[in-house]
């Protein structure tokens, strides 16, 4: 049987490790709790609730309002950047395929602002992904995913630095 490593998790039967070099595991790893490295960061959360790695946030809009990918950035950016969306219609009915693009928009810093407000979800195990970049700071591109969850809760939201 392979052993397993627990990191930074304190309960009594686990094996706690913190390194700053290279470790290799000849097991199974387990993490408990949000992986955030210095290039991505995923959660689930419920509608309304943000998810940030730097300067960038992403949320699914509470209420009635259209369900899609909400941006907010700490200054104001310029993005452009494509993005898909498989949306499950509710309850019942054939997935939808969408794309979308921006080219050289204008993001107002700390307000939410939606990706592409057609782009809605139906209900649960919709899909979306958008690749960003700020056309003010060349090497800040983002790739942004999201799971819908039943009724907007435990919604994955997936950020990534490219």
């Amino acid at each position: 049987m392979k052993p397993i490593v627990n990191l930074n998790c304190p309960e009594s039967n686990a094996t706690t490790h913190s390194t700053s070099s290279n470790t290799t595991v000849g097991g199974d790893l387990q993490v408990n709790g949000a992986i955030i490295g210095g290039n991505s960061t995923s959660a689930l959360v419920n509608a309304g609730v943000g998810v940030s790695l730097g300067d960038l946030s992403v949320r699914i809009p509470t209420g009635s309002v259209s369900k899609s990918i909400q941006l907010r950035l700490t200054n104001a950016v310029q993005i452009s950047g494509t993005g898909r969306c498989l949306s499950i219609p509710h309850p019942t009915g054939a997935p939808t395929a969408t794309y979308s693009e921006r080219q050289s928009d204008n993001i107002t810093a700390d307000t939410w602002t939606y990706w592409d407000s057609a782009q809605t979800f139906g209900t649960s195990d919709s899909t979306q992904e958008i690749l960003l970049y700020n056309e003010l700071v060349p090497n800040e591109r983002y790739r942004v995913s999201i799971i819908i969850g039943q009724s907007y809760n435990n919604n994955m939201i997936a950020i990534e630095r490219l």
